[in-house]
């Protein structure tokens, strides 16, 4: 179900960010389809080369301009009141959740890495972020 109020406030209105930075170097989209299905149209991996202290500057420069355009919105923010759209957010949420954690388990911490780390840890590292 799309929402076209909903798609047109918060996605088309960051759109010029998105043409803004899109020709920075390093700039691409998430690799993983399973991941970019997930996330707004305007998510990016952000692989910017880092060669000077200007480039983590820019590198920075997509994800703060986001946050900014999404901290605007907060203020007239209503919480959702529709039962069957409450529902639709949970199990969107659940799913994000579940499949965030997979990639990042698997992509993210390279094996020794998981290895070193211990169930333990791992576990409480996985409640923490998902």
């Amino acid at each position: 179900m799309i929402d076209e109020n909903y798609r047109k406030k918060y996605i088309e209105s960051v759109q010029p960010l998105w043409d803004r930075f899109a020709a920075l170097p390093g700039i691409c989209p998430e690799e993983s389809d399973v991941i970019r299905s997930l996330t707004s149209i305007v998510y990016t991996a952000a692989r910017v080369p880092i060669d000077n202290e200007g480039m983590r500057l820019a590198a920075l420069a997509p994800h703060t301009e986001y946050l900014k355009s999404y901290l605007a919105f907060l203020p007239e923010a209503a919480p959702v009141a529709d039962a069957a759209k409450k529902q639709e957010f949970s199990v969107k949420r659940a799913a994000l959740r579940k499949t965030l954690s997979a990639h990042f388990f698997k992509e993210v911490l390279p094996g020794p890495v998981r290895e070193s780390l211990g169930n333990d840890m791992i576990e409480l590292l996985n409640h923490v972020c998902f």
